[in-house]
């Protein structure tokens, strides 16, 4: 049976899952996960379960989540390059 996850504004929980999003910019402080972070896991339980036995769609994912993650690093360099990183501006 597949789980529904309850989506607030300011996290995800489900059985086994507790994200705390991240919250404005990123300080000294943790304040949340970022969706990078939470998609890298992803990627590495996938990974994990692909060595222990091998499927194509578990490779599919991992190369999906994989394009993801390279969208949101440019998205990061990009604002990095703007000099607005770390700012609530887009």
């Amino acid at each position: 049976m597949r789980q529904i996850p309850n989506i607030f504004p300011d996290g995800v929980y489900a059985t086994g899952l507790n994200i705390k999003w991240q919250d404005g910019p990123i300080g000294d402080e943790f304040n949340g996960a970022s969706v990078e972070v939470v998609l890298r896991a992803a990627a590495a339980r996938l990974t994990q379960l692909n060595e222990k036995q091998h499927s194509i769609y578990n490779m599919k994912a991992i190369s999906y989540i994989n394009s993801a993650i390279a969208a949101l690093d440019n998205r990061t360099r990009d604002r990095f390059n703007r000099g607005v990183l770390g700012t609530e501006h887009e």
